[in-house]
């Protein structure tokens, strides 16, 4: 048996039916910037057997990449054992050569294809793959949804479904143009209860060009309070990939309804079982859900994680030890990250915005210790041999779980981090942190323990916000005082931009001023646009006595107490109107309304030098000034050079 690397096409010419989507050509070449690298191989004889694709995260073939589940796909159904065994004598071989660590492989419940999935486990447990994690993995049949199953199922659930019906409750199937009113309630339900969501709403749109999806709703009294999301995933088989109600509304137990019409929908619709997917992590149950799932008549099955460590080549390169407490850092994925951190201090480091610029970098790193508990965490784009954090936004920072993290943990991270620089031949550093809003008590930590260790800072920016909790709706220096007061008696208004043309005529007054002004926009209004698919984004106007836009700003909401100013400025005509005074004092009340603690208003230097005049005009309309910082690490050898 021989293994052959192959190109996509040539796969699914090989594989054109797999037995999941997740092993499909098509879903994995979709996926594949997820991992450093994606291989196609073939397993053959006198012909193909076998095959299967992997992605290559950390130097480990991973079978999913980015699924739940992967695995071997067969020509036959009655491939032989000892075939089995020679293709998984092929891929040790095969894998060796190339250097990789280890292999890694996740198969689904054996009702996907029971035979093959059986036959495959006692080969992987006799070439000595160790079964490293086992899930429980919960799937309902869809023949037990007869005259009998309210009877059948837990008493608990009787009641629940009972009530459930009592409250008015109406399910139904959206149009897939729809799906995204589907997801936004998912969201809110995993951000109250601090779970993470591992795929963005674009992520499922692109997912949903190749696979069938179905979203559903439910509604009390016109308002959605729960929803489902279900991929069809192999034949006659359905997959809950999301579902989940709103917290304020679990007296009419939602979920007890919404899994009686799932079924419901699928039985009438010929599917036979509905997989909800594991409720475990790593083998650790999630007890509350186990029951449910239970209670509801799903059945177990177990889902299994393969992995082998693979027996070094002797002209494997020798991996550099790590200082300090011996620790090392680990690069792993989006998933994995978020779940070491659920919550982002701020914007620019949350996976939605990373994942939306990752095409600007080589490629994106999610560094963590190598440690029983994870405390702090790095992501940062890697191009030309230069690690960015950010890569292209203000500011980024470290992911910590608290802010009363040890000095000694963040000590111990960025001496990790120097060695993974080192080892991976990165010739410079390049990291500027949030300023302290974001990160009150870690922020003088993580900049005392950066200078220790000889990260050099570079000039640091003058940063500028305005504390909301002090603004009394009246400025408190005499000349804006006068301005605004000024200002109003021109009989100006300010408003929202709503439409697309008025989004964009405000960004054309900001783009006009600042060319006035010799500064630069780094963003084009796309960039702006596309950004708000992930942001909550405001665009505001002032507009003069005749209703002609003299002032204008964009505003990100991506922070739960903060609100960041991307761009302002006023037209020529509005100088005379005194518009920006009038702009501004209306943000910092309408986000004083809307609860916002500050308004982050960036940096009035460059390269650390002021904006003498820009400066004085924010600290003279509330504005506070501290510093945001920015450090640089050189590698010996390009100091040298």
């Amino acid at each position: 048996m021989e293994v052959v690397e192959v190109n996509a096409q040539s796969y699914f010419d090989a594989f054109p039916n797999p037995s999941h989507v997740f092993n499909s050509m098509d879903f994995n070449a979709l996926n594949e910037s997820k991992c450093d690298a994606v291989y196609y191989l073939l397993f053959r004889d006198t012909k193909v057997r076998m095959g299967i694709i992997f992605g290559v995260r950390n130097n480990i073939l991973t079978s999913p990449f980015s699924a739940p589940f992967g695995g071997f796909e067969a020509t036959s159904l009655d491939i032989r054992l000892q075939q089995i065994d020679a293709a998984l004598q092929a891929l040790e071989a095969w894998a060796t050569t190339k250097n990789f660590d280890a292999i890694r492989i996740v198969f689904p419940s054996f009702f996907y294809n029971s035979n093959l999935l059986n036959k495959l486990c006692n080969c992987l447990s006799r070439f000595s793959y160790e079964r490293k994690n086992v899930d429980l993995n919960y799937h309902f049949q869809t023949s037990k949804l007869d005259e009998n199953y309210t009877k059948n199922i837990w008493y608990n659930a009787q009641k629940n479904l009972k009530r459930s019906n009592e409250k008015g409750l109406t399910f139904e199937k959206l149009e897939g143009k729809d799906g995204e009113q589907a997801y936004r309630i998912i969201e809110a339900n995993r951000i109250a209860r601090g779970f993470p969501l591992r795929m963005t709403w674009e992520q499922i749109a692109e997912t949903g060009k190749l696979i069938d999806i179905d979203f559903f709703i439910v509604k009390k009294d016109q308002i959605d309070i729960g929803a489902a999301v279900v991929f069809h995933v192999a034949k006659e088989i359905v997959q809950v990939v999301y579902w989940g109600d709103l917290p304020e509304y679990s007296e009419c137990k939602t979920m007890n309804f919404i899994s009686f019409h799932v079924f419901q929908y699928y039985k009438n619709s010929g599917i036979e079982i509905v997989d909800i997917g594991p409720s475990s992590e790593h083998s650790i149950p999630n007890y509350g859900l186990c029951e449910f799932k239970e209670s509801i008549g799903c059945d177990i099955l177990i889902k299994t994680e393969f992995y082998k460590k693979l027996a070094p080549q002797t002209n494997q390169p020798i991996k550099t030890e790590a200082i300090g407490n011996g620790t090392s850092l680990l690069n792993v994925d989006a998933a994995a990250y978020q779940y070491y951190f659920s919550h982002d201090p701020n914007p620019f480091v949350s996976e939605k915005f990373i994942s939306l610029n990752a095409h600007k970098v080589d490629r994106i790193v999610r560094l963590i210790p190598i440690a029983d508990k994870v405390h702090i965490g790095l992501v940062a784009g890697i191009k030309d041999g230069v690690l960015k954090a950010p890569f292209s936004a203000p500011f980024a920072g470290f992911h910590c779980k608290g802010e009363n993290i040890y000095t000694s943990v963040i000590e111990s991270f960025l001496q990790d981090l120097i060695v993974y620089a080192q080892s991976e031949n990165i010739k410079e550093m390049d990291i500027t942190l949030a300023p302290d809003i974001y990160c009150p008590r870690s922020n003088a930590k993580i900049v005392n323990a950066m200078t220790r260790l000889g990260f050099h800072m570079q000039f640091p920016e003058i940063f500028n916000c305005v504390e909301l909790l002090s603004f009394d709706k009246v400025y408190t220096h005499n000349a804006s005082r006068t301005y605004y007061n000024q200002a109003v008696k021109k009989h100006l208004t300010f408003c929202d931009a709503t439409t697309l043309l008025e989004k964009e005529a405000v960004f054309n007054i900001i783009v006009e001023n600042r060319a006035r002004m010799g500064r630069p926009i780094y963003m084009s209004f796309d960039d702006i646009m596309k950004t708000s698919s992930i942001f909550p984004t405001d665009f505001f106007q002032v507009l003069n006595a005749d209703r002609a836009v003299v002032a204008g700003a964009i505003m990100y909401r991506a922070h739960e107490k903060i609100v960041y100013a991307l761009f302002w400025g006023d037209a020529v005509e509005g100088r005379g109107d005194r518009a920006m005074d009038f702009l501004i004092f209306n943000l910092w009340d309408y986000y004083k309304s809307a609860g916002f603690t500050y308004i982050d208003l960036g940096i009035s230097t460059e390269a650390g030098h002021p904006n003498e005049g820009l400066l004085r005009f924010k600290e003279t309309h509330e504005c506070t000034s501290s510093l945001r910082y920015t450090f640089q690490w050189k590698s010996p050898e390009s100091i040298q050079n």
